[in-house]
């Protein structure tokens, strides 16, 4: 019974599998079909060149060169090279290898050529490629691809003419308005810096005198920098015409003077309005008895003056009325250096302090003295004009407090540097030099 069931049953069990297996052959067959109809409208998988017709394995393999020679070399969408990081680069390199294929991709990102033309071309682009990826990128180009460090959007305001901002081209400005705006760009100068250059031709070329004239005419007209700067010129300018040695003929601020038997230092410099003391700091004397008869002195022609100028804590010096030095100087408590013309009426080296009723130091200091409030020189000025006018017991002197210069904390006096106000000292002469304050 057993085995007569059995081959009633084998019929049915052939036709059964005979059914499965044209089921799944069909199933077969239109899952080809589809995957073949994706490969040809989409790109290709890995897997795929085993199907493809010789045909379309050199249209892949060639759109895949296109393609590769793309990233590789940063290509955008109009050719113009870009910068191509290192991470986009492996990944790339990693995506050709494992796309394979039959027509020289072996899993660099070299490509064999299609052409002698595509071959060149290539070979063109990826020397721009490396040259452009060795650069910094401000010099490769503006876009980044993705994997890169992003920068800033360029602002077509502000880009340079011909440059290409979101892939469009900046139309270049006409040619008189980029004439127009470029000066400035590139620093045009200004009469202040036209004045510093020409001045400093003049001394490179030993003309000291016309720099000097220059710069001091300039200075009555300039303010802020521009005003410091010409001062540190026209103080070289002076100390290489006025105070060093060098004789220069014609020079309306100096003189040439020789010593005449019974002549002697103080008288000299006398009829030229100028202390004895600048006269041998000129000429390099030891003392005012080392003069000799029939020597040639050069004596500034004088009288020197000082003006204060206290909203800057600065004495500026003059030589009649050419500027020739500044000072840093320190000024009175709650605005008690009055505002005004001084003249000059003494001057005292190692002067003894004496406390005023004011004075915070109630004891009497010797000159020399490290602790004197007065310092090593005391010029002593008397008021003209304006608020200076009856003001007693003012004067320009030097501290003992140097920490004191640029700031309020004196009882009116003008403080200054030991140093500074010992050359301001010899500049100035009782009777004939003056001293003007101003806010």
């Amino acid at each position: 019974m057993g085995i007569r069931r059995s081959r009633r049953s084998s019929p049915d069990r052939l036709v059964r599998l005979l059914g499965v297996a044209a089921v799944f052959g069909l199933l077969g067959t239109v899952g080809w079909w589809m995957h073949t109809a994706w490969r040809r409208g989409g790109e290709p998988g890995a897997r795929g060149t085993a199907v493809m017709t010789a045909e379309q394995g050199r249209d892949w393999t060639g759109g895949l060169a296109e393609h590769a020679d793309r990233e590789r070399f940063g290509l955008n969408r109009d050719g113009a090279p870009e910068p191509l990081s290192s991470a986009r680069l492996s990944t790339d390199v990693e995506r050709v290898a494992s796309a394979g294929g039959s027509d020289g991709v072996t899993g660099g990102v070299d490509m064999m050529p299609r052409d002698p033309a595509a071959a060149a071309g290539a070979a063109a682009m990826r020397t721009a490629g490396d040259e452009a990826e060795s650069k910094p990128a401000a010099e490769a180009g503006d876009g980044l691809k993705e994997g890169a460090k992003s920068e800033p959007k360029a602002d077509p305001r502000t880009a340079a003419p011909g440059a290409s901002v979101d892939g469009k081209d900046v139309a270049p400005e006409p040619a008189a308005a980029q004439s127009a705006d470029a000066a400035p760009a590139a620093g045009r100068s200004s009469p202040g810096n036209e004045t510093t250059r020409r001045a400093e031709e003049l001394m490179e070329r030993g003309r000291f005198v016309e720099a000097r004239t220059l710069l001091s005419d300039a200075l009555k007209r300039a303010s802020g920098g521009q005003a410091a700067a010409l001062r540190t010129l026209a103080r070289r300018a002076a100390d290489e015409s006025i105070f060093s040695p060098r004789q220069v003929a014609d020079d309306p601020l100096t003189a040439l003077y020789t010593v005449q038997s019974g002549d002697n230092l103080v008288g000299i410099a006398r009829r030229h309005d100028v202390p004895a003391e600048i006269v041998a700091l000129v000429n390099g004397l030891k003392s005012a008895d080392s003069i000799r008869a029939g020597a040639t002195l050069k004596i500034p022609r004088g009288p020197f003056h000082a003006t204060v100028i206290q909203s800057e804590f600065r004495l500026d010096l003059y030589l009649q009325d050419t500027y020739v030095r500044s000072y840093p100087v320190g000024l009175g408590r709650e605005q008690r250096t009055p505002n005004g013309l001084w003249k000059v009426v003494d001057r005292v080296p190692n002067p003894t302090y004496y406390p005023s009723e004011n004075a915070t130091l109630r004891e009497v200091v010797p000159g020399g003295d490290p602790k004197n409030p007065l310092g090593t020189h005391w010029i002593k000025i008397e008021g003209i004009e304006g608020d200076a006018i009856g003001q007693p017991s003012y004067g320009l002197h030097g501290t003992n407090d140097p920490a004191s210069i640029g700031k309020n904390e004196s009882l009116g006096c003008v403080r200054m540097h030991n140093d500074d106000v010992a050359f301001v000292f010899k500049a100035l002469r009782p009777g004939k030099s003056t001293v003007r304050t101003a806010p």
